[in-house]
């Protein structure tokens, strides 16, 4: 064990107090018989002497071996003793001066053993009490000398005075007594100190140990570097394990240091040399690892004062190269962030709970007209859109904030007289403790977008009038056609020459194709014509009218249907029956020949609880994965026209009708397996249910 390793070596007090208690307790008892055998020689004992002297023995027998018996028992043993010898003696000596063996010159030889070494025997016995004890034991002092040297002084004079232990009682009480419990005083101090200082070993190891344990769980790696030219220092197990370094292939040193560092960070080692009172230090390091891969470490020290009036260095190592990569992270994360931001084409922003601003980007500064982004910090909204919006604002801030749910909405804000429409989502801000402390904002000026769609809106509707108009006005002259035709095939039918009967049949059908296709046009153009407004209504209701209108077609055949439990949508009521029965009617016609037609209608409320979908799921005959984007198109049909009469156009009507109630629809099969056609209705932020 090294010298800064060793614990100071605390005798043990406690066990020589009990041997000090017992060998106390056996010399009290031993003198206690020598009184008896002395007073058995006195003349004029009586019977009181006797009983006083056996049970002065025995009061000094008891607590010996209690503290025999029991250890613990000790210091209540030691006190008890030395109260009873105080006591003891104090009788004894008033006996003595008061009593008639007073007057036998022989006894006065026996005081110093009657009197002074019992007291010394009760002074070593103390060391085992406390304060109170000794305070007591100077107060017997006091009342021995004020009881005794009325007496003693007149004998002192006398020729007798010093056969009589009148002489040596006074020295005793005036000299001996005070001596013998200043001595007391000191060796309680001492006992105090060496229990202090066996107590402050304790706490020291203790301390060394919790600093050891603490040590090698944190990973931290300790050196120091005394003020030596040749470079020597000293390195914990737990530095060179860090640097993956044997501790016995080579001594520690500034120099092996230097030498696994990497070139940039040189400089840094530098500290190593300054040995000035008073410098405190913390670096990272890149630091060269067996593998030859660099890793970051903090070098922290202090130069520190030595005993000997020197300095030296004392520090520790640190692996901070994951805090180091996390660091570097963040950094580039929030450069990211940032740069997103100042260049966003949307506007963003952050509140504090008082709606106040945290910051804003250029966007924010170019729509609400403020120069410098540092203008709005600390504003309320108030301050940028007058009294009235923001408090608007302020108000949504609150209800963001309290219910920590995400607001979307779209929104006109007139600024300086232009007028501009934004659509905009508001969240909450979390500190790191999880708790709201704010509100961010990020809002696109729709403006542009708005009046392209309205444009676009009005393209579509003088489009769709186009077709309607072109749709209906074509019809009249193919009903001519159709009329001519077959007035001149039952007139002039036998009269054609020949061949001709089948030209003209071909006009005919032409004409009737054309016919077709005119209507399945108009058709398409009406899908979406003259709503009824669109309101709340069934899914159940709906698919009672889908199938009402299919019952001729249903009438005969092998068909099951499996209706799930139906939400209430917003929409279109007849619009919506119509996307209803034009995908039940696309199940029916193209089931399988070989199997009973099966067709299982369901819809839920999506997820987000923020639109409902329904599906259609048949066994008929299915098509190819890759058209299934095909099946949507105007005049797409995807089976020949001898099995499946039509124009293609009923799945391109259910596309419009759900488009136009800003839904979609989808579809996907497996040949000779079934088809599934998935419709989804979304709910309008501003209907009421």
């Amino acid at each position: 064990m090294s010298s800064d390793e060793e614990s100071l070596e605390i005798p043990a007090v406690d066990s020589l107090t009990r041997r000090v208690v017992m060998f106390a307790s056996a010399g009290l008892t031993l003198i206690c018989g020598l009184l008896i055998y002395t007073i058995s020689q006195l003349p004029h004992q009586g019977a009181l002497e006797y009983a006083t002297a056996v049970a002065s023995g025995g009061a000094c027998l008891v607590p010996g071996v209690l503290a025999f018996w029991r250890p613990r028992w000790t210091a209540a043993c030691g006190t008890a003793l030395a109260w009873v010898v105080a006591l003891g003696v104090w009788i004894r000596i008033a006996r003595v001066m008061y009593g008639p063996i007073f007057d036998d010159p022989a006894f006065g030889l026996f005081m110093p053993v009657f009197g002074f070494v019992p007291l010394i025997f009760m002074l070593v016995v103390l060391l085992t009490s406390g304060r109170t004890s000794r305070l007591i034991n100077w107060a017997l002092w006091l009342g021995l000398v004020l009881v005794c040297m009325p007496r003693l002084v007149p004998l002192l004079g006398t020729e007798q005075a010093a056969q009589s232990g009148a002489l040596q009682l006074s020295y005793f009480l005036l000299i001996g007594l005070p001596v013998a419990l200043a001595l007391l005083e000191l060796l309680t101090r001492l006992r105090f100190n060496l229990h202090r200082e066996r107590a402050l070993a304790r706490a020291l190891e203790g301390a060394r140990e919790q600093l050891d344990l603490a040590v090698r769980g944190s990973g931290v790696g300790l050196w120091q570097r005394a003020s030596r030219e040749d470079g020597h220092m000293w390195w914990s197990d737990r530095m060179f394990a860090l640097l993956g370094l044997d501790p016995q292939a080579g001594r520690a040193s500034a120099e092996r240091l230097l030498g696994l560092c990497h070139p940039d960070d040189a400089a840094v080692f530098e500290v190593l040399d300054a040995l000035d009172d008073g410098v405190v230090f913390d670096h990272r390091v890149r630091l060269r690892l067996p593998d030859q891969q660099y890793r970051w470490f903090a070098l922290k020290g202090q130069a520190v004062g030595t005993p000997t009036g020197g300095l030296r260095l004392a520090g520790a190592l640190l692996d901070v190269h994951d805090q180091m990569q996390a660091e570097q992270a963040l950094h580039e994360a929030r450069e990211l962030l940032n740069t997103i931001v100042q260049h966003a084409p949307a506007v963003i922003y952050a509140k504090d709970r008082q709606s106040r601003y945290l910051l804003v980007n250029p966007s924010w500064c170019e729509l609400m007209g403020v120069n410098d982004p540092d203008q709005a910090l600390g504003q309320p909204d108030t301050a940028f859109l007058g009294e009235s919006l923001g408090r608007r604002y302020h108000l949504e801030d609150a209800r963001v904030m309290e219910s920590g749910e995400v607001m979307r909405q779209h929104d006109t804000v007139e600024l300086e007289g232009v007028e501009h429409h934004l659509f905009s989502i508001k969240f909450p801000l979390r500190g790191v403790d999880g708790e709201v402390s704010g509100v961010v904002g990020i809002a696109l000026d729709v403006s542009e977008m708005r009046a392209a769609h309205d444009r676009l809106e009005a393209l579509n509707q003088e489009l769709e009038q186009f077709i309607y108009i072109v749709s209906h006005d074509l019809n009249s002259p193919l009903r001519a056609i159709r009329g001519f035709g077959d007035l001149m095939q039952s007139r002039f039918g036998d009269a054609l020459p020949e061949g001709s009967a089948m030209y003209l049949e071909q006009m005919l059908k032409g004409a009737d194709t054309m016919r077709d296709m005119l209507g399945a046009m108009l058709e398409l153009s009406r899908a979406t014509r003259n709503p009824e407004g669109a309101r709340w209504v069934g899914l159940d209701e709906l698919v009672l009218s889908a199938f009402s209108r299919l019952t001729d077609t249903l009438e005969d055949l092998p068909i099951s249907i499996c209706v799930g439990e139906m939400p209430a949508v917003y929409g279109e009521s007849t619009q919506l029956v119509d996307v209803l029965t034009r995908l039940l009617h696309n199940a029916i016609k193209y089931r399988a020949a070989d199997r009973p037609l099966r067709i299982e209608l369901t819809a839920e409320v999506g997820p987000g609880r923020d639109r409902v979908v329904v599906t259609v799921r048949d066994n008929g005959i299915g098509f190819r994965p890759d058209q299934a984007e095909r099946v949507f198109r105007v005049y797409q049909k995807l089976h020949p026209d001898s099995r499946y009469p039509g124009m293609g156009m009923g799945l391109a009507i259910v596309e419009k009708v759900v488009r136009s109630h800003n839904g979609r629809v989808t579809a996907d099969s497996v040949p000779d397996e079934g088809s599934r056609f998935t419709v989804e209705l979304p709910f309008p932020a501003d209907a009421d249910e």
